[in-house]
């Protein structure tokens, strides 16, 4: 196949232009948060389903919690009547900013993982076994994507796949991410996002109605499908 010569340190490097890109956007408010619809205002809900299983829930509520809390220390420098509402606003464009950025960069993975699926099916019979469509996930898809094939597949239970890569830092040295803490975590979710995009682009090509998690230990990092009944 002709996708194995793409050079994996140039492709992860136009990873990490998409991602820093759409976060200059966001940051910069040229992508309005107030144009999100409904559902791109519950992402943050939808993630419970379609992004986030993610082993720091607790630093995130910790951070959460620490957000709000400055928020009222500096708010008690101003007229009580504001307090509150400037508080939770600050708060909210927080949420807001991380649904933005999240919705578009799923968005964009869901339309590589198509165009990348049929590139495969050129070479492949079209497949309808969903045991063989994770395995192309698996197999093809991601040596396109990071030129090697992921650690470990594996059927947690009826409808339930879990497709495990061992060493996720092995992307993301070359994609000369900040090194501060809150940077680099920053980076590993947006580039995860993305690539649960691209998961859900292939489910979708095969009109398989799926939601994708994730359990980040880094630098282990475990996708999970579970395929809804119809």
């Amino acid at each position: 196949m002709n996708e194995k010569q793409i050079s994996k340190i140039s492709l992860l490097l136009l990873i990490n232009e998409i991602i820093n890109l759409n976060i200059k956007l966001v940051k910069d408010n040229i992508l309005d948060i107030e144009s999100i619809d409904n559902d791109g205002n519950n992402y943050l809900n939808d993630n419970l389903h379609d992004q986030i299983k993610h082993t720091s829930e607790e630093n995130n509520q910790f951070n959460n919690n620490e957000i709000i809390k400055n928020a009222q220390n500096y708010n008690n420098k101003n007229d009580n009547s504001r307090k509150y509402k400037n508080n939770w606003k600050w708060v909210d464009d927080d949420n807001n900013y991380i649904n933005v950025l999240s919705k578009r960069l799923k968005d964009m993975g869901k339309s590589i993982g198509l165009k990348l699926i049929e590139r495969i099916l050129i070479y492949k019979n079209n497949l309808i076994d969903i045991k063989d469509i994770i395995k192309i996930i698996g197999k093809d898809m991601w040596f396109i994507i990071f030129n090697k094939n992921i650690d470990k597949l594996q059927t947690y239970k009826k409808n339930v796949y879990i497709i495990i890569d061992n060493d996720i830092s092995v992307y993301l040295k070359h994609t000369l991410i900040d090194n501060k803490t809150n940077q680099k975590n920053n980076f590993i979710h947006a580039f995860i996002i993305l690539i649960i995009g691209i998961i859900k682009g292939v489910l979708i090509r095969f009109k398989i109605n799926a939601y994708v998690t994730y359990n980040l230990n880094y630098p282990t990092c475990s996708f999970q499908i579970t395929i809804l009944d119809g």
